[in-house]
């Protein structure tokens, strides 16, 4: 890589000037004016100032390129800010800034302000992807115009300010973007003939998981090393100082043991901010840690900050596998660079750095890691890659694939500012992940061949998938929901599209400018402009999809129908009730929607803070000893005519062929649902739980409560063991019919009167009415005013009577007749 230095305290570039460099990095006071062409990216760095005279004109080249260095955050020519940029025109005397073909859309980035200060003013920005983009700085813009830009303007951080003052967004796609509760004032700004919005806003991610972080206690120094080979095999263990390049040649091998501490000093011999000191391995690299004995890689530095020093690099080791587990890299401009090379990395945390990973023409493994709070997470391209189980999230980009072969499964992707995953070519089976509340959710452009099937798109900010330049994909069995723009996104694509589930996306289930193949086999619901939009000329086949019920087709569906020189999208043929899916993950993160019929063949969890939607006529099914376990709120209301079903996944007469539905330290709610062939179908720890008009029938037990409080009203029980059972429980169960249980109720164990049992019809139950529980230490259950249906309603209770100190059924006064609820059978 080639850097060009500015090394005088102020530097003018006048007139025309081309700017011809691998980057710019600009790191004194330097001053533009007159012409300026852009081919490369330019960087301010802190401490330093840009100038822009009035009058001057940049103009910019394109230069999408697959090599971006860490420093920067985009694949297009950018003007980035971590320093400050002072562009000052004149109402006279405008600066400019444009792509080289001033017709032309999106061509260079824009100025990106990262952690750095921008006053500009009589400005205008055109031809850029985002005219203006803030994260972690402050701007003032006056008197300015963003215009021909995908995005005017882009606010995306918390710690992002951006004040606008006679500021017009004109002719670009969308005028201001504001994300993540970035800080915006306006004053007398104006919008127009933006293609598709003036203001687009979304607020933080849902879910923000909390980072693993690795810590170890102060060791002392074991051994210092200046830039040295070492020879033969080396063991490193507790504290090792760095404080030059190490290298491992190719037959020597370092072994670090677990508990050590790797730090580097930083050496910065051309003052551009990076660190030079790091790890050469060009032999084997063994760093095995622990979970109780992790190996820490940091900056020796006191105020350490990402790019004190270089990498773990691993150069042409191939011909044996490199170790790195349950290690912690930190601090770092690229974490672990790795060329030619075979590496393994396990249970590791990547994060503070420029970039986490980077590799090429190497055959990668990562597993149980998590990559974090970097600048760029991976990039990567040529190589062949296995990525499981990992979390990748909080960075600006996350993982950008170019020519990777191999599999991405079982990953979480959130809350990266940018793309959650990208992919370029190549040919990945990408299935089984969450990517949820990142910018862009999955984009894939240019691929020949691959398979992303099996996964969750939810809650990303714009786009849940886009397809560009695509052929020979299959897009199979992904829940695409909620996200903030398109469920998917088509442009001169190729592919199959079907067994996906498109639901509440924010403008259209997909969006397509051009197509080529078949999208079949899809549910389409609730999505906020069209199922399917269509804005290009030629025709979509679109058969035997359920657009849900009781739609107006032409409704949901743009096309030629609705403008003129459109093509057509042919839905004719299409389903009567929704396709099953199976839900892929064993997780659920962030608020969802079930509408249509699910199969869940695994335990799911949801996360505490999210909320799960049942809609009404939903079926969900379990799995053989499947449950689904409720840590974050929970509604499924049904209607009278379109009640919910939660049941086996096969028809069974197997009372135990399902496990439970679990709510744990929460509020649910469950109304004309139906349950059966569950061991314990409802099962209630600790939760505010209601039950309306919801029928139990052939489950081990209809319903378990333990805490509370519940409330269970105008319900059924029948043909279950047990049709309830209590332990320690609080709450009231009234208006519900128990009949032809083995047990109508049992009361396990029973304190101070915590339940009430009151105004039900509890009758011919085989064995007991009520039965109070072994672990009941004589407190009695209050169950006056109820029906029992014979003349001695003691005969049918198990209690103190038949086993003495475990309490009593206090049922008198009894109801002299049956209540009159209104239970529909369920025949």
């Amino acid at each position: 890589m080639i850097r060009l230095f500015i090394a005088l305290s102020l530097i003018f570039f006048a007139d025309v000037h081309s700017l011809h460099a691998e980057e710019l990095l600009i790191s004194k006071d330097t001053v533009w004016s007159g012409e300026v062409k852009l081919t490369e990216d330019v960087l301010i760095l802190p401490g330093a100032t840009l100038i822009i005279e009035p009058g001057t004109k940049i103009t910019v080249h394109s230069s999408e390129t697959t090599r971006t260095e860490p420093e920067f955050l985009s694949s297009y020519t950018e003007i980035t800010v971590r320093g400050n940029l002072k562009a000052e025109g004149s109402r006279e005397n405008p600066i400019i800034f444009d792509a080289v073909d001033a017709n032309s859309d999106h061509e260079w980035a824009g100025l990106i302000v990262d952690g750095g200060k921008a006053s500009i003013s009589w400005c205008q920005v055109s031809g850029a992807e985002s005219g203006l983009t803030v994260i972690r700085g402050q701007v003032q813009v006056i008197d300015s115009s963003f215009s021909r830009n995908r995005y005017g303007a882009s606010i995306v951080t918390t710690e992002s300010k951006a004040a606008f003052t006679r500021t017009s967004f004109q002719k670009n796609d969308y005028g201001l973007v504001l994300l993540n509760k970035g800080v915006v004032t306006q004053q007398e700004t104006s919008f127009s003939d933006n293609k598709q919005k003036d203001f687009l806003q979304a607020g933080l991610p849902q879910y923000r998981p909390e980072g693993k972080e690795y810590i170890l206690p102060e060791l002392a120094q074991d051994a210092p090393y200046q830039s040295e080979s070492l020879l033969g095999t080396v063991i490193w263990k507790n504290r090792v100082r760095v404080s030059g390049v190490v290298r491992i040649p190719s037959t020597s091998r370092l072994i670090i043991m677990p508990g050590t501490v790797v730090e580097f000093t930083k050496n910065d011999t051309n003052e551009d901010g990076i660190g030079e000191n790091g790890l050469l391995v060009m032999g084997m690299l063994v760093a095995k840690g622990t979970k109780e004995q992790p190996i820490i890689f940091r900056s020796a530095e006191k105020e350490r900050k990402a790019g004190d020093w270089d990498a773990i690099n691993i150069y042409t080791s191939d011909g044996f596998q490199n170790i790195l587990e349950h290690v912690q890299v930190e601090d770092a401009y690229r974490a672990l660079h790795i060329h030619f090379s075979n590496v393994y990395v396990g249970n590791s945390v990547l994060r503070g750095n420029y970039r986490g990973m980077q590799f090429q023409e190497s055959l990668v493994e990562v597993k149980g890691t998590e990559i974090y709070g970097n600048k760029s997470a991976i990039r990567a391209r040529d190589s062949e890659l296995r990525f499981a189980g990992n979390r990748v999230f909080d960075n600006y980009s996350g993982p950008n694939l170019y020519r990777i072969t191999g599999e991405v499964s079982g990953n979480i992707f959130s809350g990266n500012l940018s793309d959650g995953l990208r992919i370029r070519e190549g040919g990945l089976d990408v299935k089984e992940n969450t990517i949820v509340t990142n910018r862009y959710g999955l984009t894939v452009a240019y691929a020949n061949f691959g398979s992303f099937h099996n996964n969750i798109i939810s809650h990303n900010q714009e786009m849940g998938i886009a397809l560009k330049g695509t052929d020979n994909i299959k897009v199979s069995g992904n829940f695409v929901q909620l996200n903030g723009a398109n469920g998917m996104s088509l442009l001169n694509a190729s592919a199959e599209i079907r067994g996906n589930h498109f639901s509440d996306n924010g403008e259209r289930g997909i969006g397509i400018i051009s197509f080529k193949g078949v999208i079949e086999g899809n549910n389409f619901v609730n999505n906020g402009l069209y199922a399917i939009g269509l804005d290009g000329v030629s025709d979509i086949s679109a058969p035997n999809n359920w657009w849900g019920s009781g739609v107006d087709m032409e409704k949901i569906i743009f096309d030629r129908k609705d403008k003129a020189g459109l093509g057509l999208v042919d839905y004719e043929i299409a389903l009567e009730k929704p396709i099953a899916f199976t839900w892929p993950v064993p997780q659920i993160l962030v608020d969802t929607v079930w509408d249509g019929e699910f199969i869940l063949p695994q335990r799911v969890d949801t996360q505490m803070g999210s909320f799960l939607s049942v809609k009404p006529g939903s079926v969900i099914k379990f799995g053989k000893d499947v449950s689904l376990w409720l840590f974050g709120k929970f509604e499924a209301v049904g209607l009278p005519d379109k009640r919910i079903l939660f049941t086996a996944e096969k028809e069974t007469e197997d009372q135990l062929y399902w496990d439970q539905i679990t709510t744990e330290k929460n509020s649910a709610v469950f109304k004309f649902c139906d349950f059966q062939n569950g061991n314990m179908a409802l099962h209630s720890h600790f939760s505010n739980v209601e039950v309306n008009n919801c029928r139990f029938r052939r489950n081990d037990s209809g319903f378990r409560a333990r805490g509370g409080p519940i409330l269970v009203t105008e319900s059924y029980f029948v043909e279950n063991v047990y049709g309830m059972v209590f332990y320690l429980a609080k709450g009231v169960i009234e208006k519900n019919i128990f009949t032809k249980n083995e047990m109508g109720i049992m009361v396990r164990a029973e304190r101070r009167g915590g339940m009430v049992v009151r105004l039900n019809n509890i009758f011919a139950n085989s064995r007991y009415n009520i039965r109070m529980g072994d672990f009941n230490e004589g407190h009695n259950v209050n169950a006056r005013d109820n029906w029992w249906g014979i003349a001695d309603p003691a005969a049918m209770f198990w209690d103190d009577t038949n086993d003495a100190g475990i309490g009593v059924v206090e049922f008198e006064p009894s109801a002299p007749e049956k209540f009159d609820i209104k239970i529909e059978p369920w025949e």
